[in-house]
């Protein structure tokens, strides 16, 4: 066998192999979850299916803060704001997420968390010391 030939058989190989992997990722329901940091605060986000709650429940223990997002219907809802803010007034943390779960590890304190979707905004008051906290925000479509 020629070296060119050995070349196009390999290649044929791994490109086989690629699509197999990624034909499996999609059957199997890909997880995107997204995990980042701003200002200084971790973050994740995901939650739609249930794989995807299920892979961030185990990980809510890094985290202090779980912002769930949705409509009155159950159904998701895309491009919410979510504000957070401490007591003075400052912000703390910002992020527009089309996913209906936000986790956020803030610091022990007490804050003002504003979702907003479209025209309407909502605002919840809590305060967050041991274990994590959940808020609820829900809208009507």
């Amino acid at each position: 066998m020629t070296e060119n030939k050995k070349c196009r058989w390999v290649g044929s190989g791994l490109l086989v192999i690629v699509l197999i992997l990624s034909l499996y990722s999609m059957a199997s329901g890909a997880l995107f979850i997204e995990q980042g940091e701003r200002n200084g605060v971790a973050y994740a986000t995901g939650g739609i299916g249930l794989e995807e709650r299920e892979a961030m429940e185990k990980m809510a223990g890094n985290y202090s803060l779980k912002v769930e997002l949705a409509a009155t219907s159950g159904s998701y809802l895309a491009d919410i704001k979510v504000c957070i803010t401490d007591m003075g007034g400052k912000k703390v943390f910002e992020y527009s997420t089309s996913d209906p779960w936000l986790y956020v590890d803030l610091a022990a304190g007490t804050y003002k968390i504003t979702a907003s979707f479209k025209q309407e905004s909502r605002m919840q008051e809590v305060k967050v010391d041991t274990g994590l906290k959940t808020v609820m925000f829900h809208w009507k479509r």
